[in-house]
């Protein structure tokens, strides 16, 4: 069963939002997409889904801003070399939460104003 996310804070910025997006879909869905496919998701961009479920699943995800997907990709390829997701081997690599992300993603739910799981997405994006 997937978990929703609480709302992020208000006084997230955009990128801050979007990364906790990413890392609450890689958290709940690991290893099943792939960057481009999360940066989609997260992004608001349309996403071809084997059937409407998952794509209704998938709709809790999406962050309201104006990016484009080459921004989005950005995001996530800096939460990657930020140590926060990682990315498997293969021929079709996925993305999966490393320790540090769901660390990061703990704090970011539990207690928003932690100013160091802020400063490491910062750091990230």
């Amino acid at each position: 069963m997937i978990e929703t996310s609480p709302a992020p804070s208000p006084a997230f910025t955009p990128a801050e939002t979007v990364a906790h997006a990413v890392l609450r879909l890689a958290a709940d869905l690991p290893g099943q997409m792939g960057r481009l496919r999360v940066a989609r998701v997260v992004s608001g961009y349309t996403v071809r889904a084997p059937d409407e479920g998952l794509r209704e699943r998938l709709l809790p995800y999406t962050v309201a801003v104006d990016w484009s997907l080459r921004d989005a990709v950005e995001l996530v390829d800096a939460l990657v070399a930020g140590g926060l997701v990682a990315q498997t081997m293969g021929s079709r690599p996925t993305l999966v939460l490393t320790r540090a992300g769901f660390r990061s993603l703990e704090a970011l739910e539990h207690e928003p104003a932690a100013s160091d799981v802020l400063a490491t997405i910062r750091a990230c994006t």
